[in-house]
C-alpha cells in the first residue's frame, strides 16, 4: 500500500541520526566535527533518489510553506507507519550492516511523534556554507555514486565489474592499437607536413611525461588545423594510461559535427574490436546499433528479457559505461552540474 520508499529511507536515517550515539558513528565516518548540512543533504539525496535533486533553499508563494520535501509524501509516509509498523523488520535490517553492534536501534524514534515532527518540520539548509563549490560538488557525486548503485541493484546486473573488466581491457590493447595506425600508410613520414606533425605528436608526450609524474591534472595543447591533434590527443591519451592505469577515455567536443569526425576516426582506431564496444558516441544524435536491434527485435516479438536489455542498454549511456567516450561540451557538463537523476 506503499510505494515511495525513498522518503522512508530518508526517515529512517534521520530517525537514525536523531540518537547521539548514531551520529558519532557519521562524524567518525564524515571525518569532520560541524556535519549538519552534510547530514541534511544525505537525508534529500536519499528522498529524491527516485526524482531530480530540489533546490537546498526553496521558495514559495507563501515563504512559511517553502520546504525542501514534500509534506504530502511524508504525511502519506506516517499514515503506513501507523498501520504497518509492526511488520517492518528494522532489528534485521540493522543487522546487515557491518559493525552492527554499534548501531543502536532507532525502532522506536519512528513512531516518536517529537521526531515525526521534527522531520516535517526542521529539514532547513544551513545558508553559512562557506566552501560552497566543493559542497555543490561533494553532494553532485554522493548523487550520482546513489543513482547508479540504485540503478546497476534494479537492473540485477554485474554492471560494474564488467565495465571495469572492459576498461582494462581497452587499456591493454589501446597503445598498441594506436601505434599500428599511427605507423600505417596515412602517417609515413615522407611529407613535410606529415615531418611536422610527428615532431608535434613527440614533443607534445614528452612535456606530460613530468607534470603527469608530479601529479598534475590539466593540459592545454594549442595547435594549428591541419596538424593532426586527434591522434595527438589519443597519443596524450595513451601516455595518460601508460603512467596513471586503466582509465576510460572520454573525448568531449564543442560541436555535434566535430563529433561525428573524431567518431569516424577513433572506430576506423580500433576496427578490429569493433564486436567489444569498446567506443560508443552519445550525444543528441548518436545511434547506437545495438539498441536499434533489440528494438527491431522487440516490435517483431515482445519479451521480458528484451525489454530488460534496452533498459540495460539505456542505463549504459547515462553513466558513460563505455572504455572510449565521444560526447559533446554540453553533455559533458550536465553530467557534472545538472541536478538531474542520470
Amino acid at each position: 500500500g506503499y510505494t515511495h520508499h525513498a522518503y522512508f529511507s530518508a526517515f529512517a536515517f534521520f530517525a537514525f541520526c536523531v540518537d547521539k550515539k548514531n551520529r558519532e558513528l557519521i562524524r567518525d565516518l564524515l571525518g569532520e566535527e560541524n556535519f549538519q548540512n552534510q547530514l541534511i543533504a544525505l537525508i534529500i539525496l536519499i528522498a529524491k533518489h527516485h526524482g531530480h535533486l530540489p533546490d537546498f533553499y526553496p521558495v514559495a508563494d507563501n515563504e512559511k510553506d517553502a520546504y525542501i520535501l514534500n509534506k504530502d509524501e511524508i504525511e502519506n509516509l506516517y499514515h503506513f507507519l501507523d498501520h504497518k509498523m509492526e511488520q517492518l523488520p528494522i532489528e534485521q535490517f540493522i543487522q546487515h550492516f557491518y559493525g552492527f553492534n554499534k548501531i543502536k536501534s532507532f525502532k522506536a524514534l519512528l513512531q516518536n511523534e517529537k521526531v515525526k515532527k521534527q522531520f516535517l518540520e526542521k529539514i532547513v539548509f544551513s545558508k553559512s556554507e562557506k566552501d560552497g563549490l566543493d559542497f555543490f560538488m561533494n553532494t553532485q557525486f554522493a548523487f550520482s555514486a546513489l543513482i547508479q548503485a540504485d540503478k546497476v541493484d534494479a537492473i540485477d546486473s554485474q554492471n560494474i565489474d564488467e565495465d571495469s573488466n572492459r576498461v582494462q581491457e581497452f587499456c591493454r590493447i589501446y597503445p598498441e592499437t594506436l601505434k599500428t595506425y599511427i605507423s600505417s600508410s596515412k602517417f609515413k613520414i615522407d611529407t613535410q607536413l606529415n615531418n611536422l606533425r610527428t615532431q608535434i605528436r613527440q614533443e607534445s608526450k614528452l612535456n606530460i611525461r613530468k607534470p603527469l609524474q608530479q601529479g598534475k591534472r590539466v593540459f592545454d595543447l594549442t595547435a594549428p588545423t591541419g596538424s593532426g591533434k586527434t591522434v595527438m590527443l589519443l597519443s596524450l591519451a595513451s601516455k595518460i594510461i601508460e603512467t596513471k592505469g586503466d582509465f576510460r577515455v572520454l573525448y568531449a567536443l564543442p560541436f555535434l559535427s566535430i563529433t561525428e569526425q573524431v567518431e569516424k576516426e577513433v572506430l576506423e582506431i580500433f576496427k578490429d574490436y569493433v564486436d567489444q564496444d569498446f567506443v560508443q558516441r552519445i550525444d543528441s544524435k548518436s545511434i547506437n546499433q545495438k539498441f536499434d536491434k533489440i528494438q527491431e527485435e522487440l516490435d517483431a516479438e515482445p519479451s521480458k528479457e528484451k525489454i530488460k536489455q534496452l533498459d540495460f542498454l539505456a542505463f549504459q549511456e547515462q553513466v558513460f559505461a563505455y572504455p572510449f567516450v565521444i560526447t559533446t561540451f554540453v553533455r559533458f557538463f550536465e553530467t557534472l552540474l545538472s541536478n538531474h537523476n542520470s
